[in-house]
């Protein structure tokens, strides 16, 4: 019966093309007809006319092509793949089709190959761009993000769909801050109604909100130092050389993942040196723990063009080194933070802060007295996250018991980070701060700059990280028995938890 059915099919189709081209006999005037089919939503009517063209002029490529987009949008992929393949010569979309249908199908592999296809023959074409992301993505690959913002840097009405499909991509690479600013830009451009609840959704289940979201960061590092003025923290003024060992874990994380956005995190940190020299007062040159704890308040709020995240920070910072011959605790450094983010979309954003702090030394009775810091810290981050500039500009005032320590001044910083490809990183940062001392006699200030630099490679797979780098210091002091430089050279490995 169903042979029955199927021969019936045939001779009717047969019949109807036969009539077809009793009315579009000649070449253009079935390309024609297809077309305007096509325009008005007519897929039916135009693969009949583009079969009878396949059929009357096979060596013409616009009569397959044409037919295997009309079998696609019949969702008859196989129809579609075979005339597709014959059309690939002339007509390069042919393989953006053959993709959709691979990927549609489930295999993102043979989408992929399809696709960069396409993107060697048209570089650069917005839908290709979104469509490799898209393959790319259902392959678990963290670079669909590049693509997707390639897509809609090369044309802005794809703005809205690549965001979606980036946050996607990095909510699944446990990337949750980017994933979070992209899908919140869906929700503020707004110009597609059907992404804008998807990504609502999305957000909904990346927060957990109501539960508490256990995601967590952390990071790993042994620096190898070559350092020309080791332990400086402990005598900045002192002179020596020699290899010290820094050991430094921080972890981080979100507990409540909804408003208000709570996250806390900590830190730990070994300095010791490995070549003694003598010290005046001890003696010796002793190694240097830190230990620390960062809790951060904030409290989102997507605005139509900007949006906002009021919030607070504090700090603890606890040091403990060789102090008048004995191990303890050396300096206590306390901040209280309240802080601003203004986001201009997933990528930019700037930091409005205000920092209230005191350090304090118990073991020698010297309190640095309220220090005070305002700035502005302007960001750029790139689809990775492994890429980014940022800078800021600050005024710092500290009122320290002891004069020498008692000062005030603008501070200016720029940091960045490269990703240089297949895995090699490059960071670096610059830093100067201009010191006016108070109630000194002769009246003097300073001006200390800082310059890092480190290369190396980040394994994505492994999350393993190699660098080496260089710390050039100058403090340059009016007083000319003050100034001193430090210069340090370093391999770092580490690992990202």
């Amino acid at each position: 019966m169903r042979h029955l059915i199927k021969l019936t099919a045939v001779c009717l189709t047969a019949a109807t093309l036969l009539a077809g081209t009793a009315s579009a006999a000649s070449r253009e005037g079935l390309i024609s007809e297809g077309e305007q089919a096509l325009l008005d939503g007519n897929a039916i009517v135009a693969e009949r006319a583009f079969i009878v063209g396949m059929d009357q002029f096979p060596g013409d490529q616009r009569f397959p092509y044409y037919a295997g987009v009309a079998a696609y949008i019949l969702h008859r992929h196989g129809d579609a793949s075979r005339r597709l393949v014959q059309a690939t010569d002339d007509f390069p979309r042919a393989h953006f089709y053959l993709a959709m249908i691979a990927l549609e199908d489930g295999r993102p592999e043979e989408a992929l190959q399809q696709i960069d296809a396409y993107l060697e023959r048209v570089p650069r074409d917005p839908e290709g761009e979104l469509l490799k992301g898209l393959a790319k993505l259902k392959l678990a690959d963290p670079d669909a993000v590049n693509h997707f913002n390639l897509a809609a840097q090369l044309d802005k009405k794809y703005l809205s769909v690549a965001l979606f499909y980036r946050g996607l991509s990095q909510f699944e690479h446990n990337e949750q801050a980017g994933a979070d600013k992209a899908l919140r830009a869906v929700m503020r451009l707004g110009d597609q109604p059907a992404l804008l609840k998807l990504a609502e959704q999305t957000l909904d289940v990346m927060k957990n909100r109501g539960d508490i979201a256990r995601t967590w960061w952390g990071e790993a590092y042994i620096d190898t130092i070559y350092d020309d003025n080791l332990n400086r923290e402990v005598a900045a003024n002192r002179r020596g050389e020699g290899i010290r060992m820094l050991t430094r874990g921080r972890f981080w994380g979100t507990v409540m993942d909804e408003d208000p956005t709570i996250t806390v995190g900590g830190w730990f940190a070994h300095d010791q040196p490995i070549a003694e020299i003598e010290e005046p007062i001890t003696g010796r040159v002793s190694g240097r723990t830190g230990i620390g704890l960062f809790g951060d308040v904030g409290f989102y709020k997507p605005l139509e063009k900007l949006s906002l995240d009021p919030g607070i920070e504090t700090e603890l910072d606890l040091s403990m080194a060789d102090v008048s011959g004995g191990y303890g605790l050396s300096r206590v450094d306390v901040v209280f933070r309240p802080r601003l983010y203004l986001f201009a979309d997933h990528e930019r954003s700037t930091k409005i802060f205000y920092e209230l702090g005191v350090i304090a030394d118990p073991a020698t009775g010297f309190n640095s007295g309220i220090r005070n810091k305002f700035g502005v810290r302007p960001s750029w981050t790139g689809s990775n996250r492994r890429t980014y500039v940022s800078g800021l500009i600050a005024f710092e005032n500290v009122s320290a018991d002891a004069d020498a320590f008692s000062y005030f001044g603008p501070v200016m910083v720029l940091d960045a980070q490269g990703d240089l490809g297949k895995g090699w990183i490059l960071e670096t940062t610059a830093s100067y701060k201009k010191k006016f001392f108070r109630d000194v006699n002769p009246e003097r200030d300073e001006d200390a700059l800082l310059a890092h630099v480190g290369v190396g490679y980040w394994s994505r797979k492994k999350k393993v990280v190699t660098l080496v780098g260089t710390d050039q210091e100058v403090h340059l002091n009016t007083d000319d028995t003050r100034s001193w430089k430090a210069r340090s050279y370093w391999l770092r490995l580490g690992a990202y938890l």
